[in-house]
């Protein structure tokens, strides 16, 4: 099988097509699949070859390859570890499926593994993109009894759904907690926090927060 792998992130990294982008990416994982599938390849894929791959799927939408590529994990005998398990959880969380998402997050605790960071945080992303605020902030709550550090996206997913909800005081609070933690708000954050008081018709408020980036950079 012969791939051109320059020619293919050539298109992603150049082409305005989206589309074209996206087929790119779809071609890059599935070529990793036949090759980690094929009978002839000398090299057995280890957890972390199969890690990437599920990722990809997960990212690309293709939950059903990464689920297949996960039994495939098991039925080899390869130790799963939190990694390959976030990235399973991060695909049904984007998906909105939180049901299986904690499905998966119980089967890591009861094999012995401690969620990290990154599970928690998307974990609060899922349940923000159905806007159950209650559910992600349950989580972060969660973090802070762990106790694991509320990253800068956990933090900023969190004051863009309280925002959203006309939650101000809340997020105001949490921006605070966040930057007393020494998190420095990035431009995501400030975008958030520009477009919720642009909303609000808080312009001023908003322009100072512009020039706050400005002197940052």
């Amino acid at each position: 099988m012969s791939v051109d792998y320059y020619k293919l992130l050539q298109v992603q990294r150049n082409s305005r097509d989206v589309r074209k982008a996206v087929e790119a990416k779809l071609n890059l994982i599935n070529d990793a699949y036949e090759v980690c599938d094929h009978s002839d390849f000398r090299v057995s894929p280890n957890v972390v070859t199969y890690t990437s791959i599920i990722n990809g799927f997960c990212k690309s939408n293709q939950i059903d390859m990464a689920l297949k590529m996960w039994n495939e994990m098991k039925n080899k005998g390869i130790e799963l570890d939190v990694t390959a398990y976030c990235a399973l959880i991060d695909g049904f969380c984007k998906r909105g499926d939180m049901g299986t998402a904690g499905e998966l997050l119980l089967e890591l605790l009861q094999v012995g593994l401690s969620p990290n960071v990154a599970v928690y945080s998307s974990m609060i992303s899922g349940f923000r993109s159905l806007n159950n605020m209650e559910a992600a902030l349950d989580w972060h709550n969660r973090m802070i009894r762990e106790p694991i550090p509320c990253d800068l996206k956990a933090y900023t997913t969190l004051i863009d759904g309280l925002l959203r909800e006309g939650e101000l005081q809340s997020a105001a609070d949490l921006y605070s907690e966040m930057l007393q933690k020494g998190i420095v708000p990035d431009k995501r954050t400030y975008t958030v926090l520009i477009n919720a008081l642009r909303n609000k018709g808080q312009l001023e408020n908003a322009r100072k927060n512009l020039e706050d980036i400005n002197i940052r950079e």
